[in-house]
């Protein structure tokens, strides 16, 4: 690993370890706890032998001759292993990762398809019969990148993320963990910001300049752990910013046989000093407190003697071999294990200053309300959210297809979005937080559309603005803040000068007012109006001409012009009379035509005109309007699942013999929505019986999940809630345990049935088994088409088969570039 560059020397070590009284601990102040999800174990797999590997690899290190010459200080207890010696020395290490109170291997990891890579498969099973959990360690391997690291999140995500030892962090969201080593050697990190929200990605640095895109902070280097620089700065700037803090502390450091005349430092072990100091460092108040986990360097990185790993009290002969003899008074066989031990009593004691800590998210905000809007800005509230120890705060969204952006941050029930475009739909949810970083499941999304734009409007209001040049205090804000007495002036003595004002989206508009402060003397300004869609090229709205303020009438100009559709609005200004320089106290920018605000009548004799388990068809008599109707908005129990432009409607994926309401608005072309229609109540049809969906609420697991679209929604019942595996990545999968063997003849896969999601082909193939870990096909790929008109549904029949398990795989999407099911149904016949 590292080069370690921080001199210290042993004898002060151990000299203040023993001042300190660190070597005899009293015992931890309650019963050892399971294994810790907070200390993480730094783990290699790249050893080799001629039993598993065909011959000797990483132990020859330094030209040395395994199995009794290797390259370290130190003589494992299990020999020159292999490790792909899963059943043998593997199993051991897992059993040994267990008994240190460590949960969490971070496993050495060198890129798809290295020798490490291969063995990782084998390292989770091993370590998950154990109940360790295995986060990663992303190496620098030749051309490592900031682009390349994400891709190999995504690799490691879709490939491990399905196996019971794979680590999610239940305290930050249930997110895996990537520890960068070196990241330092890449100075443009951006590439990974967008992963932050669903993986814990750390930085190996102390320097808070050097994590931006990062979820937090460790160190690796044991050396420093014995003085712990910059560690204090790094724990409280972790905790001001949300990101984790990971301190690594080691037993020692010793490489002089893998790395023979190197002049790295050398640390000893001091009987145990140096390793009790650093967990001393990681957990005191003086060098940043309570970290949210602890790194330990090493498990058995044998080459730089850190390993905890138990160390032969009985190494081969004539080496010059170290020992663990006389760690923690301990001698002989006794000795060898005092690392593990020691590890499990720094677990305990972290445990019992920590407290069981709260990993408990908040209940899920309901009630969510539009309580008014305009046309640029919709209000909402909701009920609160309740949670073990407190909810600190809401996070609202709005929906946007593959990443939702963040809209409010409210800590209140209620909050505003601002600067939306009129007549536009926009869907909203919301999350609780509470103040252990965890975040409650999300609201059911609220959609409302903005009102149409009044033509007396100004569109420039506290829109964003900009300039060519700016004169001292007389920024371009000022010229869209509300108040001709604050003004834009640009440089003097220059011109043409540009201000430009975005009005957040393409719109009608006819007219511009501009004014200046009203006790300013005469002056005439030569100005053109120009007009974009793009902020790239501008067309002529007004051409230039000389635009006389005067302040007989309060110093303001109208300039209209022939109707355009513009996002953003530019004066282009020539010259002025008055001042050497462009001067507009005011930019007020307004549509210039009538906007159509008549209400559809609301739509009446909402009647049921069919139904079946699944599905029920509705009808209603047509509203009128002056403009005519655009479309209805079909609600069901208050969310909106349909947006027809005819006067029937079905809604599917519902669940058999269960009431739901429905009601009916009518839209006119320019977004103005009627009331609702009178509420109708309708229940599905029962089961028949005898022939259930067999998988409904069953056990599923699956490769992997996007954000919070979890395996679970697929066999919950509700076709409006999906699973989305990780994206670019296939082929992607899930198994459903029956609970018992079931012959079954039918599979129907779901998406769900609202408008907003469009037509799109999946290649799905189906097979079973009755073990779990044996499968014969079913049905083969095959590409199946999912139409919202018929209800984005999807059967699959199939010779009667018996089956425990059921698997369905997924190989391509044309829609998106991710496995997506809302339900998944299995049936007898």
């Amino acid at each position: 690993m590292s080069v370690w560059a921080r001199m210290l020397r042993v004898g002060v070590v151990a000299a203040v370890a023993l001042g300190l009284g660190l070597v005899v601990l009293p015992p931890a102040l309650a019963a050892d706890p399971p294994p810790s999800p907070n200390v993480h174990l730094f783990y290699y797999s790249w050893y080799g032998s001629p039993a598993g590997y065909g011959q000797y690899r990483h132990w020859q290190q330094g030209g040395h001759t395994p199995p009794g010459d290797v390259g370290a200080n130190l003589y494992p207890t299990l020999g020159a292993y292999d490790s792909a010696d899963y059943a043998g020395a593997v199993a051991q290490h897992m059993a040994w990762v267990k008994r240190s109170g460590a949960g969490v291997i971070v496993y050495s990891w060198w890129g798809q398809g290295s020798y490490e890579d291969q063995r990782a498969a084998g390292v989770l099973a091993a370590a998950a019969a154990q109940g360790i959990k295995v986060a990663w360690h992303l190496e620098p391997y030749a051309g490592r990148s900031a682009a390349s690291t994400v891709a190999d999140i995504n690799y490691i995500n879709s490939t491990y993320g399905a196996s019971p030892g794979f680590y999610r962090d239940a305290a930050h969201g249930n997110r895996p963990a990537f520890y960068v080593f070196e990241s330092l050697l890449i100075s443009d990190w951006s590439a990974i910001a967008p992963l932050k929200a669903t993986n814990i990605i750390l930085a190996q640095t102390t320097d808070t300049s050097k994590v931006a895109g990062f979820g937090g902070m460790y160190t690796y280097d044991g050396i420093a752990g014995s003085t712990a620089p910059g560690w204090a700065n790094a724990a409280a700037f972790c905790k001001a910013n949300g990101l984790i803090w990971a301190p690594s502390v080691a037993p020692g450091y010793i490489d002089d046989r893998a790395v023979p005349g190197n002049t790295t430092p050398t640390v000893g072990r001091a009987n145990g000093a140096t390793y009790d100091l650093q967990w001393n460092n990681a957990l005191g108040t003086a060098t940043g407190g309570l970290p949210d986990w602890v790194s330990v360097t090493s498990f058995n990185e044998w080459h730089e003697g850190s390993s905890i790993e138990p160390a032969s009290s009985t190494p081969p002969a004539g080496q010059g071999y170290q020992t663990f003899d006389g760690a923690y008074g301990l001698t002989g066989v006794a000795a060898e294990t005092a690392y593990l031990d020691r590890t499990r009593y720094w677990a305990t004691e972290f445990a019992n200053r920590a407290g069981p800590g709260d990993v408990v998210p908040p209940s899920v905000p309901a009630g969510l309300t539009v309580t008014g809007k305009t046309a640029t800005s919709v209000s909402l509230s909701w009920s609160p959210s309740v949670d073990n120890v407190a909810v600190v705060g809401y996070t609202v969204y709005r929906e946007a297809g593959a990443t939702d952006p963040v809209v409010a941050s409210p800590t209140g029930t209620s909050t505003t979005i601002t600067g939306l475009s009129p007549s536009t739909s926009y869907g909203f949810y919301v999350r609780a937080r509470d103040a252990a970083g965890s975040f409650s499941g999300p609201s059911t999304t609220v959609t409302v559309v903005t009102d149409a734009q009044s033509p007396q409007a100004n569109l420039a209001y506290q829109r964003p603005v900009t300039a060519s040049t700016s004169n001292g205090g007389f920024p371009a804000s000022n010229a869209v803040d509300g108040g001709a007495g604050s003004y834009w002036e640009s440089a003097n003595n220059v011109f043409p000068q540009t201000i430009t004002v975005d009005l957040g989206a393409a719109q009608p508009v006819g007219r511009v007012v501009l004014k200046l402060p009203p006790s300013w003397g005469t002056r005439t300004q030569g100005i053109a109006v120009l007009g974009s869609t793009d902020n790239a090229t501008f067309g002529t709205l007004a051409a230039t001409a000389g635009r006389i303020f005067d302040p007989a009438a309060a110093n303001t100009v109208t300039i209209p012009f022939p109707p355009g559709v513009a996002r953003w609005v530019r004066l282009a200004i020539a010259s002025n009379t008055g001042w050497p320089a462009g001067q507009i106290g005011e930019f007020e920018v307004y549509a210039g035509t009538p906007v159509d605000t008549d209400v559809p009548t609301v739509p009446a004799n909402l009647i049921s005109t069919g139904k079946t388990q699944t599905t029920i068809s509705l009808s209603w008599s047509p509203s009128t309007d002056s403009s005519g109707i655009a479309n209805y908005l079909v609600r069901q129990n208050g969310v909106l699942v349909g947006t027809p432009t005819g006067t029937t409607f079905t809604a599917t994926g519902l669940t058999a013999n269960t009431a739901y309401t429905f009601t009916v608005a009518a839209v006119d072309p320019p977004g103005n929505a009627s009331g609702q229609s009178a509420p109708l109540t309708v229940t599905t049809s029962p089961v028949t019986p005898g022939n259930p969906n067999v998988v409904l609420g069953k056990p599923i697991t699956c490769t992997g999940q996007t954000q919070t679209y979890v395996p679970a929604n697929a066999v919950d019942g509700n076709a409006n809630t999906y699973w989305e595996s990780p994206t670019g990545a296939f082929p992607q999968w899930c198994v459903i345990d029956l609970g018992a063997v079931t012959t079954i003849s039918r599979v129907v896969v779901k998406l769900p049935p609202s408008g907003s999601w469009a037509t799109r082909t999946q290649t799905i193939a189906l097979l079973g088994g009755t073990n779990g870990t044996s499968f014969t096909a079913l049905t083969p790929p095959t590409a199946y088409t999912f139409n919202p008109a018929t209800g984005n549904t999807v059967v699959i029949t199939f010779t009667p088969t018996p089956v425990r398990y059921l698997r369905i795989t997924f190989t391509t999407n044309s829609g998106w570039p991710a496995a997506q099911a809302s339900e998944i149904e299995a049936y007898a016949s």
